[in-house]
């Protein structure tokens, strides 16, 4: 969709012909459409932004919508990661008369959340406060300070929640606290959060275990994540691929082997599908170690099994024949991706490029390097 597609927007806005419903079905129509935020258009965010002006001043001859149309309209913007968005048209409808609503802030309060601004969110919270309403955005503003690395902050806003009986805390709630406390390292705080959800009305679910599961393998205390593990079992608790492949790759971390195989055993006996990534941590395995035969052997039941690689498992498999200098199989592997309508990216390149300069093999090194622009790709200081 280009100018003109946006000028019918604006004009189905401001017609006095449309019902509202009509010109709500009709914007988000153009919304949505597959070239309005096409990630190769550059130009989208800039011309929309002055595009949104729709009008300079109020006409009280012109019916708008209700605001709860302008609501629908909006999502696909933030679909498509256009949160910036947002702001204008929002300032622009209360420019223009239209009263927002609760779910207004929900949409602004999200968007800031999402740009690293979670401060402006608190600021429109404390405004929702003033005038009555208990908004439901208490997990967007967890994740908007777990997506500023404000780990404290996260910790202090869940006590107070804790504390507070006008918002009951729900699974969601604590599985947002527990990936961000994941993610930052603080495992201890994570476990005690089990301990208090186990021992509370609200229990953990799959969700929960497995990010806990996760973070435990990822630092280094596999046993503890295989006591855990166990525990899911005992309280009836479903475990799924993200459970085994988490595990898996935690053992292969510390090369058992037999134990990791025995665990992927375990996980087809259960009827749980191995999907990409478990392959891939499988395959990873397999090259680290150097045993190339068996990352094939991999490569090719995780074929036979309907997974189709991507280009992380052709790029990992590329990896372990580089490090054993057989740079001939690494450029089959690149070839196979090629053929398989999958497109390197800067990483399989990267990979080569390595591979060539560790076999003193400058020139070649340099082709590869020379073929990023012409790829579309951006050569990055590994590269080099």
């Amino acid at each position: 969709m280009g100018r003109a597609g946006i000028d019918r927007c604006i004009v189905a806005y401001q017609s006095r012909g449309m019902t509202a419903s009509a010109r709500s079905t009709f914007i988000r129509g153009y919304l949505e459409s597959a070239h309005l935020g096409h990630p190769a258009s550059e130009g989208f965010p800039a011309h929309t932004r002055r595009r949104c002006k729709f009008v300079q001043s109020p006409d009280p001859n012109v019916t708008f919508p209700p605001i709860s149309q302008f609501n629908k309209a909006v999502g696909p913007l933030l679909k498509m990661g256009h949160y910036d968005l947002a702001f204008p048209l929002i300032g622009k409808m209360r420019f223009l008369g239209i009263r927002v609503d609760i779910y207004t802030f929900n949409i602004a309060i999200n968007c800031y959340c999402r740009l690293n601004q979670v401060d402006f969110g608190f600021s429109l919270l404390g405004t929702l406060f003033k005038r009555g309403y208990t908004p439901d955005v208490t997990n967007t503003l967890l994740n908007g300070l777990i997506l500023d690395d404000k780990t404290p902050e996260v910790v202090e806003l869940f006590k107070k929640l804790m504390r507070m009986s006008e918002i009951e805390l729900d699974v969601v709630m604590y599985g947002t606290i527990v990936n961000g406390l994941g993610r930052t390292g603080n495992i201890i705080r994570v476990v005690s959060l089990l301990r208090i959800m186990e021992e509370g009305s609200c229990k953990p679910d799959t969700i929960v275990y497995n990010t806990i599961i996760d973070s435990l393998c990822k630092d280094r205390m596999v046993e503890d994540a295989m006591k855990l593990f166990s525990k899911m079992n005992e309280h009836g608790i479903r475990r799924d691929v993200v459970t085994y492949t988490s595990l898996i790759h935690g053992l292969c971390n510390f090369a058992r082997w037999k134990k990791a195989t025995g665990m992927f055993r375990e996980m087809l006996d259960s009827g749980i599908a191995p999907n990409v990534h478990t392959y891939s941590v499988l395959l990873d395995a397999c090259t680290k170690e150097g045993k190339m035969k068996e990352a094939e052997e991999v490569l090719e039941v995780m074929i036979q099994r309907g997974v189709d690689p991507n280009v992380v498992t052709y790029s990992t498999l590329m990896d372990g024949y580089c490090l054993q200098g057989h740079m001939n199989e690494a450029i089959r592997v690149f070839n196979v991706v090629v053929k398989r309508g999958l497109h390197p990216n800067v990483f399989s390149y990267t990979i080569l490029i390595n591979g060539y300069c560790k076999k003193m093999k400058i020139d070649e090194a340099m082709l590869l390097f020379r073929e990023l622009p012409r790829k579309g790709l951006k050569p990055s200081t590994e590269n080099l």
